[in-house]
């Protein structure tokens, strides 16, 4: 891996077989990303439940059912991903800069 903004890692292939650049070509995260969004445009890509924050020693209630969670399709999550991308844009950031987000997991940090 490297760390440089403008930074090129060689990508190692067998000769033959499944780890051969035939049968696996190289891609970067957005071309898979990208793809399921192309295959799967209207199948879930993630979920949240939305649970309120626990106060000391409260015991979570039981899950909601799956239909009262909040979720993206490939295609609403890609859409927002660079709804995301245009606003660090035009916030001046440009093609390979950094963002650290520090917080507890969430749907948003990942579209961020």
């Amino acid at each position: 891996w490297t760390a440089d903004s403008d930074g090129e890692k060689t990508v190692y292939f067998a000769e033959t077989g499944y780890a051969s650049e035939k049968v696996c070509p190289s891609k970067t995260l957005i071309d898979v990303f990208n793809l399921a969004a192309k295959k799967r445009p209207n199948k879930i890509a993630m979920r949240t439940e939305n649970m309120p924050a626990l106060k000391k020693g409260e015991k979570a209630p039981p899950a909601l059912p799956l239909n009262e969670w909040k979720s993206w399709t490939w295609k609403a999550y890609l859409n927002d991903t660079r709804k995301a991308a245009k606003a660090l844009m035009k916030l001046g950031h440009v093609q390979h800069d950094a963002v650290n987000v520090f917080g507890f997991n969430s749907p948003e940090w990942f579209i961020g």
